[in-house]
């Protein structure tokens, strides 16, 4: 409700949130879908007329300037019956508003987009989240401590440019930023101990790192890192994001981290076949069977007492007999390794991609699991739809989901216990 007594109808995108073993992303929904959909413009139509009121303002991009121009708008909206609808006539009004970014609301019956300048860069130092807002999530894998989402600013998206991504270099348009950003990392990191001593005192401090891949994957920034670490430690343990080649690749690296706090890392394992599959960029070192890698990825991770989470994605073309395989494999590796100790289930779903989308061109307006069946199915998945798959790629079956879902509970339900307990004891 705003200062005028409007209702107006506020709608958030995360992209990813389900790292570290923490609250998961419910199944993709038409309506976040809709936050996003104004980035591939689409031509008017009377079919799809919509209502002025079928969202009010859906934003995308880096819109720190937009949302105080918003606030603005709805300031000086006092004459209006409506706030919202003076925002949406009025939003042509933020074009000049410097920054990253699209905002979109509907215009005689369409989607308009409205695109800010270019003028300004990402340079400018954004605040620790934690100081603004506090820390009030938790993640399994930190013991349940008070967990904040840190942030090194190194980049808008990944390093990689994998095809069903929407944080791949494609998307997001920008290349690693890594000036400073192993500075900005340890701050926000000290700044986030130094919340949960004051506000959670009898508690540690925890922190996952939402970079695509830690500091950009940059050795020198990763050695950076660990010096300020090291010479003033920030307090507390983390966890952070890399690839499997990464980790097989800077051991040593990983090794120096732990000594400054690092305890979990979450891999992108994806599928079982990525040569099948293709548009892994990730996948650097093909020579080597992917599985393969990723298990000597859980035995060093294992040995250096850090725990291990994966995601894996469904729908990019393998066959079910792969899909159920996997998450056998998956069950075989926590026996052996006690890990990964969190699995995130997803179903690839097309994302607008800033046009890079197969020429799929969805207006992602109907609820993306059509019926109560499909969101039992889906219950185990982060982000899923049965309506909008991969440009080239068959929609899902409910048989086959249901089958998927019966094998997930079964790993879920695997002991952890003795493996578990030894990995836990090595830090």
């Amino acid at each position: 409700m705003n200062a005028h007594g409007a209702r107006v109808r506020c709608l958030a995108i995360a992209s990813r949130s389900c790292s570290g073993g923490g609250t998961r992303v419910r199944p993709f929904s038409a309506r976040r879908a809709a936050l996003v959909s104004s980035i591939t413009p689409d031509p008017p139509c009377d079919s799809w007329h919509l209502a002025e009121d079928t969202f009010d303002v859906v934003v995308s991009g880096e819109a720190a300037g937009l949302v105080t121009r918003l606030g603005e708008l709805i300031g000086t909206a006092a004459c209006e019956s409506s706030a919202a609808r003076a925002v949406r006539r009025g939003l042509h009004q933020t074009a000049s508003v410097p920054g990253n970014w699209i905002a979109a609301s509907v215009h005689q019956g369409v989607v308009r987009e409205v695109v800010g300048s270019t003028s300004s860069s990402q340079d400018a130092p954004l605040p620790a989240p934690s100081a603004l807002f506090g820390i009030s999530t938790v993640f399994d894998v930190f013991d349940h401590n008070p967990t904040a989402h840190v942030f090194s600013d190194s980049g808008r998206g990944c390093i990689y440019d994998c095809t069903f991504c929407s944080e791949g270099m494609s998307a997001v348009g920008s290349r690693p930023q890594l000036d400073g950003a192993a500075e900005r990392l340890y701050g926000q990191l000290a700044t986030a101990a130094t919340i949960v001593a004051e506000d959670h005192p009898v508690r540690k401090a925890a922190a996952f790192v939402e970079d695509s891949v830690f500091l950009g994957g940059s050795p020198r920034a990763i050695e950076r890192f660990v010096t300020l670490a090291r010479a003033h430690p920030p307090g507390g343990t983390f966890g952070c994001q890399f690839t499997i080649d990464q980790v097989l690749a800077r051991r040593d690296l990983l090794i120096a981290l732990v000594e400054v706090g690092l305890s979990y890392v979450f891999v992108g394992l994806e599928t079982s076949e990525p040569l099948m599959i293709g548009g892994l960029s990730k996948n650097v070192r093909p020579q080597t069977a992917w599985l393969h890698r990723m298990e000597a990825v859980l035995a060093f991770l294992s040995s250096a007492g850090i725990l291990c989470g994966v995601g894996v994605l469904f729908g990019l073309g393998e066959d079910q007999q792969s899909r159920l395989r996997l998450v056998s494999v998956l069950e075989r590796w926590r026996t052996t390794y006690g890990s990964p100790c969190t699995v995130s289930f997803n179903w690839a779903v097309q994302h607008p991609l800033r046009g890079h989308d197969g020429g799929r061109n969805y207006r992602y307006l109907d609820w993306a699991l059509p019926n109560t069946d499909w969101i039992s199915a889906f219950e185990p998945f982060g982000e899923a739809s049965a309506l909008y798959p991969l440009a080239g790629r068959q929609h899902p079956r409910l048989s086959e989901v249901e089958e998927l879902r019966g094998a997930i509970e079964t790993l879920n339900r695997s002991n952890l216990d003795t493996a578990g307990a030894a990995v836990s004891r090595n830090h």
